[in-house]
């Protein structure tokens, strides 16, 4: 058993900021539209009547959840994923984090005001946009990947000739929908 002090944990949440996201939603502290990648996962995963598990969500996908991983190595800015609806995305993000044990890296935001306190966070190498209107408001960071979610029938609707300004590329290579989940 090791036994921590106020010093000990303030030090381990300045280097571990999703350490601190998750202590501040379990206190009830958490400031709005920043979540820990575990907490926005058991939201999403808990919604139906049998709660979700990350296997169930890779199911087929094996393959994605690995490629996502290996495109997090070296850092890009922007990594996209593109699934049935933007939670459904993110979702998947956090679940392949979760699974990697990449989950202390990492945090999800739904709204505008948390990049503020995301400027300050070093820790952190892994931001996912809850929706792709949310990651079009990020300032690129050095040593962070955004991953933002783009739903195929969203971008069905754009007028033709327009492309989102939430990333670079609007056509993601992966694919994470409900109801593909066969090879």
């Amino acid at each position: 058993m090791r036994v921590l002090d106020a010093d000990d944990l303030e030090s381990w949440i300045e280097r571990a900021h999703a350490v601190g996201i998750w202590l501040s939603e379990q206190l009830g502290i958490a400031g709005p539209g920043i979540h820990s990648v575990e907490s926005w996962w058991e939201r999403w995963a808990s919604q139906t009547r049998y709660t979700l598990t990350p296997a169930a969500i890779f199911t087929g996908r094996e393959a994605v959840r690995d490629e996502l991983l290996r495109m997090l190595e070296p850092q890009p800015s922007f990594t996209g994923i593109r699934a049935d609806s933007a939670e459904e995305a993110a979702a998947f993000a956090c679940a392949g984090l979760i699974a990697a044990g990449q989950a202390d890296v990492a945090a999800v935001v739904s709204d505008a005001g948390a990049f503020h306190w995301l400027e300050a966070s070093s820790g952190l190498r892994v931001v996912i946009a809850a929706t792709p209107e949310i990651g079009a408001l990020w300032r690129p960071r050095e040593g962070v990947t955004l991953i933002v979610p783009s739903n195929p029938s969203r971008a069905g609707r754009r007028r033709a000739g327009r492309r989102s300004h939430a990333a670079p590329d609007p056509a993601p290579r992966f694919r994470a929908g409900a109801g593909r989940a066969g090879p």
